[in-house]
């Protein structure tokens, strides 16, 4: 390998890093607005939690309210029962139980209020989660905003390292090219620079006739631990 061929495989390198990472800060856009779209789905699920405590709470208030006409309707018959008692036992008999009707219905009614005053309470808390939500949702869209801006700015930067890369790349024979390539898709970055004779990819010590060939830069040197394209300041 020539030393012009050395240093186009170490551009190549060096492209392929910017290239790399250009793509992942593509990738890792989204994860500004992570924050926002975070709240803006708890706020929602806090909403709809209290959406449903207010449709189950209706559901208990219909069904006390018709206790409560179910019981008065009994109160009416009693009275009318009382008003026609033949006896005074009976008379008795029908006046403490309407005294327990009564009692039981002013307990019912109680517990109406109390829940109506508890839907209150949830209304305005569903108020509150309403305007919580719309701020939230603001926040979101600024993020999003930002979003956009980044991965526009991330496809530029992309455009222009593969631009870079193909120029990089016609430099470099196409025998050792597709070598690169091979090691790069196997390891993740195809040369490794030695230092103190020890190779940086895999961290193992070079024989010294790799390092040799790295010197005399006429023949590639390989890391005979991990393959890498060796390459060093000697």
């Amino acid at each position: 390998m020539s030393e012009f061929d050395l240093e186009a495989l170490r551009k190549l390198g060096d492209a392929d890093r910017r290239l790399d990472q250009a793509r992942r800060r593509l990738e890792r856009a989204p994860e500004m607005a992570a924050p926002q779209r975070s709240r803006v789905a708890k706020a929602k699920a806090e909403l709809e939690q209290i959406a449903l405590n207010q449709r189950e709470a209706t559901k208990q208030i219909k069904a006390l309210e018709l206790k409560v006409a179910s019981l008065e309707a009994e109160q009416h018959k009693t009275l009318v029962a009382i008003n026609q008692a033949k006896s005074n036992s009976e008379y008795q008999a029908l006046t403490a139980a309407m005294e327990r009707k009564k009692a039981e219905l002013s307990e019912l009614e109680t517990q109406v209020l109390e829940a109506y005053e508890v839907q209150e309470e949830r209304e305005g808390l569903a108020q509150k989660g309403q305007e919580r939500l719309a701020s939230q949702e603001k926040e979101l869209a600024g993020a999003s905003e930002r979003v956009q801006a980044e991965e526009a700015t991330a496809r530029e930067a992309i455009a222009k390292c593969e631009a870079a890369r193909q120029e990089v790349a016609q430099g470099v024979s196409p025998k050792h090219l597709a070598l690169y390539e091979e090691l790069a898709e196997r390891t993740g970055d195809a040369l490794a620079e030695v230092v103190d004779e020890m190779c940086q990819g895999c961290g193992m010590k070079v024989r010294p006739e790799q390092i040799s060939l790295i010197r005399g830069a006429a023949q590639i040197a390989l890391c005979g631990s991990c393959g890498r394209i060796l390459w060093g300041r000697f």
